[in-house]
């Protein structure tokens, strides 16, 4: 049965992609597989484990201390937190620009801006 508090320590799979993406670099390779498998690949603890070829636990375990390290690197850094303020301003700035007459190359321009920094080009 999943233990309560664990799951609402869990970082929300969104967030833990972009914290991967950010700071994937920064853990060892064995770290960054377990955590792309789980985020990336969105697979199961279970699943984890037989590719792995460890137990159900030790999946979890290396899941939640991937995580803890995450968590720590964003706090530290606020890499996530300042790229999500970024593309907020960079899209109310687009609102702007879209409202100009004649300003089309630079409406373009700012929309492959945001595309990047979202991850979707």
């Amino acid at each position: 049965m999943p233990n309560p508090a664990r799951e609402t320590d869990m970082l929300p799979f969104v967030e833990a992609s972009m914290m991967l993406d950010a700071y994937g670099a920064l853990l060892t390779d064995k770290q960054r597989e377990v955590l792309e498998l789980r985020f990336m690949e969105d697979l199961s603890l279970s699943e984890i484990s037989s590719m792995l070829g460890v137990s159900r636990q030790a999946a979890q375990d290396a899941v939640t201390r991937g995580e803890t390290i995450l968590r720590d690197l964003e706090n530290k850094l606020g890499i996530v937190k300042r790229r999500g303020e970024l593309v907020g301003r960079l899209e109310k700035l687009k609102i702007l620009i879209d409202s100009i007459d004649g300003a089309d190359g630079a409406a373009l321009f700012l929309e492959d801006i945001l595309l990047r920094e979202k991850g979707e080009i």
